[in-house]
């Protein structure tokens, strides 16, 4: 009674509307405006043998004139053993940390607090943040970089 051909161009419809729609909405995103965001995303976790710290970006904050900070968490994971702490490098002058976003422009800190060198014991967190230079409003996303680690992240905004 009915046609083949009708059902596989119905299926066909289906399947690449669905994939549309899922390559289309990123899963979280943040309004592009002035505010404090949490975001509290791992960025990555680096150590040996027995001692880690993870690395989290815990907020996004967009000054009023849209200069921004990335906030950062590092926390320590040592089961004692050999190494009783984590020593974490200094990033003050660091331009391996830096963001871009989706119109290619690339934004170096001018600013930072507690990202200095220090060393990390087990459940101890410190907390730190580096400021950037003012975002241009028709961004629709940034990706936080660390070069040294070779490791990134993204933010979507509204």
């Amino acid at each position: 009674m009915y046609d083949d051909l009708f059902f596989k161009k119905i299926s066909y419809f289906i399947i690449v509307f669905s994939i549309a729609q899922c390559a289309v909405i990123p899963e979280e995103t943040i309004p592009l405006a002035p505010g404090i965001y949490d975001v509290n995303r791992e960025f990555y976790r680096m150590g040996i043998l027995n001692a880690w710290a993870i690395t989290y970006i815990e907020k996004i904050e967009i000054l009023d004139d849209y200069q921004f900070k990335m906030h950062f968490k590092w926390v320590g994971d040592i089961d004692f053993g050999l190494i009783v702490y984590f020593k974490k490098g200094s990033d003050i002058t660091n331009k391996n940390m830096y963001v871009t976003d989706n119109l290619d422009n690339r934004y170096d800190h001018t600013d930072n607090q507690g990202v200095g060198s220090f060393n990390l014991y087990n459940g101890e967190v410190k907390r730190g943040w580096f400021l950037f230079p003012p975002l241009d409003t028709k961004v629709r996303s940034i990706t936080m970089h660390d070069g040294d680690q070779d490791k990134e992240t993204t933010f979507y905004f509204q």
